[in-house]
């Protein structure tokens, strides 16, 4: 891999909370393209690490840079402009508005102002289909009048990643989103997921604990413990390597 290859890098991120190291000099590599997976025990850090790479937390030390472009120090919304879209494991949606409408707030960072959102017919009806389109693939078309509170947990988290795809991101960076949504249906998202990966080149950094669905699906793995970075390589070597086993056993 070289640097060309790369969408996105952290580079020696360190972040604490007080006494509380989080993060502990974690560099992460996300080549154009790639499905990259994060995985490790509760509490490793791989939700910290997120919230540093969409902006939401500021690292003490290290780097971001995000197409080449140094970003360490953007808010969130200047990451989402840039293409680098976030799924949290708690859906954070507009729960008066329907499933629809949450959509089309999403699909504003095309457009040059929320206000031109539906200056036009044609312009609102592109949007309506692109919007259909995506809830059609996630199976929420069906209830795309309903308010986002009336949905399922299930449905929440698809819902959350029905809105980060409609935006159109380049990075997307997806906090749990297999989490509460049955087995069938989780295997379906991933596949979904690599699809969407495949044709439309976007990049994904994953954080996943249903290790039996994603890291079949994944590129490259690192795996977080206590904050820092223990094993990184395929899907196979990772899960042969006797130091993940002894993170996630305590032996």
């Amino acid at each position: 891999m070289t640097s060309d290859d790369l969408l996105f890098l952290a580079k020696n991120v360190s972040k604490s909370f007080g006494g509380l190291v989080a993060l502990d000099k974690v560099t992460v590599a996300v080549p154009e393209g790639a499905l990259t997976l994060m995985i490790g025990p509760n509490g490793s850090g791989k939700t910290t690490f997120l919230q540093v790479a969409c902006g939401v937390l500021k690292p003490d030390s290290g780097a971001l840079l995000f197409a080449g472009r140094n970003v360490t120090g953007l808010p969130p919304y200047a990451r989402f402009r840039l293409g680098i879209v976030t799924t949290f494991q708690i859906p954070r949606l507009f729960p008066s508005l329907s499933v629809l409408e949450n959509v089309l707030l999403a699909a504003q960072k095309v457009r040059e102002s929320p206000l031109s959102l539906l200056s036009s017919r044609k312009g609102e009806r592109d949007l309506v289909e692109r919007a259909f389109e995506v809830l059609k693939l996630l199976s929420l078309d069906r209830v795309w009048d309903k308010p986002a509170r009336a949905l399922s947990g299930g449905q929440m988290k698809l819902l959350e990643l029905a809105r980060a795809l409609v935006s159109e991101p380049k990075l997307l960076l997806l906090d749990e989103p297999l989490a509460g949504v049955n087995p069938a249906l989780a295997g379906e998202i991933m596949q979904f997921l690599s699809k969407v990966r495949r044709e439309k080149g976007v990049a994904m950094l994953l954080v996943e604990h249903r290790l039996d669905i994603a890291l079949k699906h994944a590129d490259y793995v690192y795996v977080l413990h206590h904050g820092r970075v223990i094993s990184e390589g395929s899907p196979e070597a990772v899960v042969e390597d006797p130091l993940v086993a002894k993170a996630y056993l305590g032996e």
